[in-house]
């Protein structure tokens, strides 16, 4: 591996020079740093990370804990995405390290992380309503950007996508179309965005006044087993008339949901109509179901960017409050989607 040493009696200057150079100081005149990166390059040389935190106080890694439970997609894991956020940040001379976690929401690798000092900031996803991990990273000091929010209006620098109003808007396109027993298979309720969608279908139906008994907003893990046992938790129960609809968190629990409906004698389509999230993951491609699947959708993949650089602006300095996106999402109407077949559809009661 090579040294700083080695640059140095490539170049003729001395170690301090060289240092100096890789870290950008001014006093360091520019041909002069682009000769030493060349050759740092060339050599293939990489910085002690205790050195240079001694030299500019900075690692030049971004730590992001991975979240796994019981098979549950419950954040950015996945390779394209990662791939394209590490890809972004080598652009800025940062690295991505990640970390998995099958526990709850891992404040103890959390704090480990930031005591260390082994890392410059943190990338937050999966938050839980009033995430004891954000409130960690804000009372320590260390800078963090976060893949969602955990409450309404908060003040730190966050990308998300808008769960709530997508249901809303999804929950009034079932309505238009004469729907009045609608159920929801939501994610996780211990998540943030499920908050949010909930929030989304219920406010739909409220102005409305349609009237959702709570057997029919239902919580659980974003796969296909959760949506095939929710949805036949749902058509199976005999206090209330089976619902004309479907809304599903995720394609996956769409998924499912087809494969109970099948077993049940329904056609999605005809008999109930289906509407999920998409997160346009390529191995559950919403066009591609039978019938192809209604989705509210919102691609993950173009989430890298924008958090990559609110990571380096929250790193200069800026206010974080100022670095927030919210993505919208977009209603595509497909043949899972359908009026109720019985135009004077009754609600429940």
């Amino acid at each position: 591996m090579a040294r700083l040493q080695d640059i140095a009696d490539r170049l003729g200057l001395s170690k301090a020079t060289v240092s100096r150079a890789l870290n950008d100081y001014p006093e360091v005149g520019a041909s002069t740093r682009a000769r030493v990166k060349a050759v740092a390059q060339e050599l293939g040389y990489l910085p002690n990370l205790s050195a240079q935190r001694l030299a500019t106080g900075q690692t030049g890694l971004i730590a992001m804990v991975l979240h796994s439970e019981d098979g549950e997609v419950l954040d950015l894991n996945h390779s394209k995405v990662m791939l394209q956020l590490t890809d972004h940040l080598q652009v800025s001379k940062l690295d991505l390290v990640f970390r998995m976690s099958a526990h709850g929401d891992s404040l103890e690798l959390y704090q480990r992380l930031a005591r260390r000092g082994v890392v410059d900031a943190m990338i937050v996803s999966a938050p839980r309503p009033n995430d004891r991990r954000i409130a960690y990273l804000k009372e320590n000091g260390l800078p963090f950007v976060v893949y969602g929010c955990d409450r309404k209006s908060p003040d730190y620098a966050f990308y998300d996508v808008d769960n709530e109003g997508g249901f809303y808007q999804a929950a009034n396109a079932l309505i238009d179309a004469g729907h009045q027993r609608i159920a929801i298979l939501n994610g996780p309720e211990r998540l943030y965005f499920a908050r949010q969608r909930s929030n989304g279908f219920l406010n739909a139906c409220s102005e409305k006044s349609l009237f959702i008994p709570e057997c029919f907003v239902s919580f659980g893990a974003l796969t296909d087993a959760s949506g095939y046992k929710q949805t036949k938790q749902m058509f199976l129960q005999q206090q209330y008339s089976p619902p004309s609809a479907l809304l599903c968190a995720s394609t996956l629990q769409a998924y499912g949901a087809y494969r109970a409906l099948a077993e049940l004698g329904f056609i999605v389509g005809q008999d109930v109509a289906v509407v999920a999230h998409d997160d346009v993951l390529p191995q559950w491609q919403a066009e591609q179901f039978h019938p192809p699947l209604s989705v509210v959708q919102s691609d993950l993949t173009l989430a890298a960017q924008p958090l990559a650089e609110m990571v380096v602006k929250v790193l200069k300095g800026e206010n974080p409050s100022t670095l927030q996106h919210i993505e919208q999402v977009q209603l595509i109407l497909r043949e899972s989607f359908c009026h109720a077949t019985n135009n004077k559809e009754k609600g429940w009661s």
